[in-house]
């Protein structure tokens, strides 16, 4: 985008003003290029503020004969000056500021994107917030009454990368695989091994579905009053009491 801004009270685009003059006074022009002060004659003062004494240089000097008028003086009236001035003042520039469009390819079809996902339970709560990307990559699974037990619970919380397709994936099937595998178990000492395959489970069922993506994921099984929180990844869960 290109910008072009003019002052209107600038002493370049008022005729009326002058640069370096601070009054109408006097305009005294000496041309003192290359020439000691010693060679130039006494000279009485001019008559007429718009006086041009122009000294012919001596010879030697860096400037021709031919490039400088040799008349001793030359007087000019107030419209010559001013026509030699408004001459010399360059013409206003004029730059338009141009509409510029770009594109990339096809616009976007307008959809809904949910920043923040809330929802509430029977004795739990869920809160989800959309970070940098465009789209929720998170996703979470909470199931009470397990098998007709109030006091038995699952819940997961699901960090997907990469899409959401592998947090989907877990947050529908790790549930059911941790379950199956706790079932199988005779020895109920062996829950932490049960959960454990549930994991492995599901993660070679996704590996199958040949998809990108994956996913980070924390668990809580709550069965016979325990608690086993297990996690894969960077996720973790805080236990809290009273608050």
């Amino acid at each position: 985008m290109s910008c072009s801004v003019a002052v209107s009270n600038s002493p370049v685009f008022s005729p009326s003003s002058p640069l370096f003059c601070p009054s109408h006074d006097a305009l005294n022009l000496t041309l003192t290029h290359l020439i000691p002060p010693s060679s130039y004659p006494p000279s009485p003062s001019p008559s007429s503020p718009f006086m041009l004494r122009l000294q012919k240089p001596p010879t030697g000097s860096l400037l021709s004969s031919s490039s400088v008028s040799t008349s001793p003086t030359a007087c000019m009236g107030a419209g010559t000056v001013e026509t030699i001035l408004k001459r010399k003042r360059p013409a206003k520039l004029d730059i338009p500021v141009a509409k510029t469009t770009t594109s990339f390819g096809a616009p976007k079809t307008p959809c809904e994107v949910r920043r923040e996902v809330e929802s509430e339970g029977d004795g739990f709560s869920v809160y989800c917030k959309r970070g940098r990307k465009e789209a929720m990559e998170d996703r979470f699974s909470a199931s009470v009454e397990l098998q007709g037990d109030s006091k038995q619970a699952f819940f997961g919380v699901f960090d997907g990368h990469g899409g959401a397709k592998a947090a989907e994936f877990a947050a529908q099937k790790l549930r059911r695989n941790i379950l199956d595998e706790v079932d199988r178990k005779r020895d109920k000492t062996m829950i932490k091994e049960a959960v454990k395959q549930g994991y492995l489970k599901t993660d070679a069922e996704f590996l199958k579905q040949d998809v990108a993506g994956g996913t980070c994921c924390v668990t809580a099984l709550i069965q016979n009053g325990n608690l086993i929180v297990s996690n894969a990844g960077d996720c973790r869960a805080v236990l809290s009491r009273a608050g």
